[in-house]
């Protein structure tokens, strides 16, 4: 629909605000089926099992996402306090005493590691494993059907770990922040380098790295000035350990969605320049691991620490470190690769049906629904090919601007709950510290243009390139700017390319802001109208030691 006739209805009592980090553009309507659904019914069951006293609710408008949040043991609106005589709130106190007495995020980052990755590893494995040119039509179908079971599946799952990374890292940013003269934004830096696949270093392309450096061949196949595509394919039809380990990362990281979080957006395979970036950069990179730094810095705030709270600094600090990379892992190994996978099959699919005239793109067959295209496949010519192509052009033309940052009532502050025991005020805290650190200090509707939060500091310069809806990643060069709204980690690989990263959504714990400060370059998140008032080709100055960014030069302005 286009942008003047779109209406905007509330979708339930109460607030709701616009979640424009994670869906910056309108869903496809195949997205649209099921994505709130699941992230909503994901994260109030996580909510439930980390014992938080937070609800949360989803709900899709014009392909857009909102979500309300409230406090358990209230209706949503209510100006009411919880209180502790509610049951709900007391199932929610003992929970709370069960998750720390048995320190849950332990149990849970075990849990990852040792089951839920390695079988989210065989599963995508054999699916990403499908030769799906070599199915008929009605095994395709059903291909599709599976992939899209198993989308859903992962994305339940990532809700699982959200407290891994959570709890014991505000726990830790609580404890440093209240015992020293540091603030919450410098005990973060205690845990860079923790996640290095957050930079895009992930096992794959360093097994394949080190496969290329021992093989004179593939060395010299990677050096040469063939096209992208080409070299990949070389070095996939490799004997030994080069075309093994080629092969795996093409399952893995190439089917991984590398800009989104809909079946529009690219995976790795879609993206042969960029794909073949990554993995020159890991033959011929030396990082340096960030991870020596933030030992250094321990060492130093455990001494600022009060000797009778060392032992629990230094327990809270390795928690912690434990479970951050899981805040992307779980995306990386389970969700983003999924849902490249499920892409994979729709692609084939969409071909299919554009040798038979049906569609007029391959792309356009996924702004169908799910029910839609179950019908087009069965030979219904409804949607018809022109419907299809009208929607993608006009939820394409649609960002996060063009929707409410708010629907329902303005949001007022959340009721303190009466009566609560001091142990859960206190990991309640904790868990606040957190959340205000990843959210940060946004500028306010009067603060100027351009300017954000330090996610990790550093000054440069460079050509901007402003990735929003369809962008072509191939665009970007290394050196230049990403200039975003997107907060998906499936950026990781495309962000090992940049020099500097500016978002104009998240804060100082987003994805990319992770990101940044594993790869080591400045980046400015939540940069008011960054990629409206940003041309992309324009070269600008990302100073994000003061969290702002100075237009320099743009060619016709």
């Amino acid at each position: 629909m286009p942008r003047e006739e779109l209406i905007f209805e509330v979708p339930g009592p109460g607030t709701w605000t616009l979640d424009n980090g994670h869906i910056p553009v309108p869903m496809t309507k195949f997205v649209a089926g099921y994505f709130d659904a699941v992230v909503g019914e994901g994260m109030a069951g996580s909510f439930a099992d980390w014992g938080d006293f937070i609800q949360l609710k989803r709900a899709t408008v014009n392909g857009f996402s909102y979500q309300q949040v409230t406090f358990v043991g209230v209706p949503p609106g209510s100006p009411d306090t919880p209180s502790i005589d509610h049951p709900d709130v007391r199932e929610r106190v003992e929970r709370t005493f069960a998750v720390h007495h048995n320190k849950l995020w332990r149990v849970k980052t075990r849990q990852w590691f040792e089951e839920v990755k390695p079988k989210s590893l065989e599963t995508n494995l054999s699916l990403a494993s499908v030769d799906v040119e070599g199915l008929d039509y009605e095994v395709l179908i059903r291909h599709i059907e599976t992939c899209r079971d198993n989308v859903i599946s992962m994305f339940l799952s990532h809700m699982n770990f959200n407290g891994t990374g959570i709890l014991p890292a505000g726990l830790l940013i609580d404890l440093v922040s209240n015992t020293t003269d540091l603030s919450a934004e410098e005990a973060l830096s205690l845990l860079d380098g923790a996640s290095p696949i957050s930079s895009g270093r992930s096992p794959e392309v360093q097994a394949l790295a080190l496969a290329i450096n021992a093989d004179i061949a593939a060395s010299t196949v990677i050096a040469s000035d063939t096209d992208a595509a080409e070299i990949i394919d070389q070095l996939r039809a490799m004997s030994g350990e080069v075309g093994v380990a080629m092969n795996r990362y093409l399952l893995i990281d190439g089917h991984r969605i590398a800009t989104g979080f809909d079946v529009t957006s690219k995976m790795m395979l879609d993206l042969p320049d960029v794909m073949l970036g990554v993995i020159k950069n890991a033959v011929e990179s030396d990082e340096s691991d960030q991870s020596l730094e933030a030992d250094i810095l321990a060492r130093f705030v455990r001494t600022k620490v009060p000797s009778d709270k060392q032992n629990e600094f230094d327990e809270l600090l390795s928690d912690a470190r434990d479970g951050t990379p899981i805040k992307d892992e779980r995306g990386l190994y389970q969700d983003a690769w999924a849902l490249g996978i499920l892409r994979k099959a729709l692609l084939e699919a969409g071909e299919r049906l554009l040798t038979q005239g049906r569609v007029h793109s391959v792309e356009h067959f996924m702004e169908a629904g799910w029910a839609e295209m179950q019908a087009i496949w069965l030979g219904d010519d409804i949607p018809t090919a022109d419907e299809l192509e009208t929607r993608r052009t006009n939820r394409m033309s649609l960002t996060w601007r063009d929707a409410p940052s708010i629907l329902g009532p303005p949001p007022t502050p959340p009721a303190p709950i009466d009566g609560l025991p001091k142990e859960v005020l206190k990991w309640n805290a904790a868990a606040q510290a957190y959340s205000r650190v990843r959210r940060g200090t946004p500028p306010g509707d009067d603060a100027p243009d351009l300017v954000g939060l330090t996610a990790n500091k550093g000054i440069y310069e460079g050509i901007a390139r402003v990735a929003m809806g369809d962008y072509d990643f191939r665009n970007i060069d290394t050196g230049d700017v990403l200039v975003t709204s997107s907060q998906s980690e499936g950026f990781n690989a495309i962000a090992r390319r940049v020099g500097a990263i500016v978002t104009d959504t998240g804060g100082p714990l987003a994805h990319l802001s992770i990101i940044a400060r594993e790869l080591g370059i400045p980046c400015i998140a939540g940069c008011k109208n960054a990629t409206a008032l940003i041309p992309d080709g324009a070269r600008i100055r990302v100073d994000a030691d003061s969290g702002t960014v100075v237009l320099l030069d743009y060619p016709g302005y």
